[in-house]
């Protein structure tokens, strides 16, 4: 009986060395939330800046839902073979965000996946960095920005360096204007959009001008608001960049730019026909 119990006890304390190593594994790996068929990392408790929204899916679309106080903003979420990686910086100061994964219905409809809270310690100047639509992460955006103004010596070359090649290598989009007036918002907008298209409309002009900058340390803002003429008013878009070596907010529309076959790089008389509303 005595030789069965030391054989007993040699063979479990040899089982709890054996599997240590795979429940210490197990304890290393990322812990999942799931819900609707959408399988998220769960992120820290506490970001500097930004949040990293990574997972996979068996859903063919989703989007991510940032709230914080009175702020709401839908981001759209790449998928490759199911899974998803994007970072979203958190614009709207220290505070607590709420972070949601939204899963496509049909059409515009979508409910809700996995939710997470995170708590943001740091603030982050919402002109430099990448924020919905304005993808200044963007390899091919980013690289071309920094070839067009290599050799730029002051902050006012390189937004005109990047201001010239828009209005020469962007069109307007009159389809997606069209279907804008019918109140169609299905297309898709956003710097990228518009790099890899080569078109678009007045806030895309503008995005892209705003991922651009900002890719190269340039502070620049999308503004959105109206253009005036005589009785005429109608919804616009354009940019304010800041020039640190000036030390002056200047404002651009490289959308009239390109339109009317205007200068509308920082002239005078820019707020004559502009009625600005609010800024990205």
């Amino acid at each position: 009986m005595n030789r069965f119990f030391k054989f007993f006890l040699i063979l479990t304390i040899t089982s709890v060395f054996s599997f240590a190593p795979f429940q210490i594994s197990n304890a290393n790996e990322p812990i999942l939330i799931s819900e609707n068929g959408v399988s998220l990392i769960k992120a820290p408790s506490t970001a500097d800046g930004k949040i990293n929204i990574s997972g996979q899916t068996t859903n063919k679309k989703i989007k991510a839902l940032i709230i914080k106080d009175n702020y709401q903003e839908w981001f759209d979420i790449d998928l490759i073979n199911g899974k998803f990686n994007k970072d979203i910086w958190l614009t709207e100061g220290k505070g607590q965000y709420e972070v949601n994964i939204m899963v496509n219905l049909e059409d515009r409809k979508y409910t809700y996946g996995p939710r997470l809270y995170v708590e943001n310690v740091t603030d982050v100047n919402r002109f430099l960095v990448p924020t919905k639509d304005i993808d200044s992460n963007d390899p091919e955006i980013s690289d071309l920005a920094k070839r067009l103004t290599r050799l730029s010596k002051t902050d006012r070359d390189k937004a005109r360096n990047i201001y010239n090649w828009i209005t020469r290598n962007i069109k307007y989009d009159y389809t997606k204007y069209r279907n804008q007036l019918a109140n169609d918002y299905s297309d898709v907008y956003g710097a990228i959009n518009t790099f890899k298209t080569k078109k678009g409309v007045c806030y895309d002009f503008s995005t892209l001008f705003a991922a651009m900058s900002r890719s190269i340390g340039l502070e620049t803002k999308v503004i959105r608001g109206n253009y005036v003429s005589g009785k005429r008013q109608e919804y616009h878009a354009w940019n304010e960049i800041y020039l640190k070596d000036e030390g002056k907010w200047i404002k651009l529309d490289s959308t009239f730019g390109y339109a009317l076959n205007k200068d509308y790089f920082d002239n005078p008389d820019f707020d004559d026909d502009h009625v600005k509303i609010d800024e990205l």
